[in-house]
């Protein structure tokens, strides 16, 4: 939409006089200014989070990235149990979720993760007891089955 140009001077309707050049209306003040290019301006507001950068370009913090270390600890605690490695993955699942805690929680809000690194502690701890109780369970089985095996064939003998 174009606006009359109050350089230009028409003649008005009837007298044959020229306009006054103070008789042009302004445009609205809420209307935006035409662009030159046919598009109108863009009047986004600005981030209501961002700090004012120093050149008058806002300033986008980098969002903060998961830790490796952590998801490494949930993967080795969920593989101790499902495997059947507890005592062998079980362990290092533990001690990769404390040393993740501790760098998420040194890095100042860089990394996230903590409860990814939280989760691979307590599976990792879990698979190590669950497997652990097993194997000690499997293995007094298999003893006590092949003590009373040797005594039952040491008593038929006699």
């Amino acid at each position: 939409m174009a606006h009359p140009d109050p350089d230009q001077s028409q003649p008005s309707r009837g007298t044959g006089e020229e306009p006054d050049r103070h008789s042009v209306q302004p445009p609205a003040p809420y209307a935006p200014p035409l662009s030159p290019y046919g598009q109108p301006p863009s009047y986004l507001p600005p981030h209501p989070y961002a700090a004012p950068s120093p050149y008058g370009q806002p300033y986008y913090a980098q969002p903060a990235q998961t830790s490796g270390v952590a998801i490494t600890a949930l993967v080795l605690g969920l593989v101790s149990i499902v495997v059947g490695c507890g005592l062998f993955l079980g362990i290092p699942a533990m001690i990769v979720g404390r040393r993740a805690t501790r760098q998420i929680d040194e890095s100042q809000g860089r990394l996230t993760g903590r409860g990814l690194a939280q989760a691979g502690f307590w599976t990792g701890l879990a698979g190590t007891v669950l497997w652990g109780l097993f194997y000690l369970a499997y293995f007094g089985l298999m003893a006590t089955v092949l003590f009373l095996s040797e005594s039952a064939s040491t008593t038929s003998n006699v």
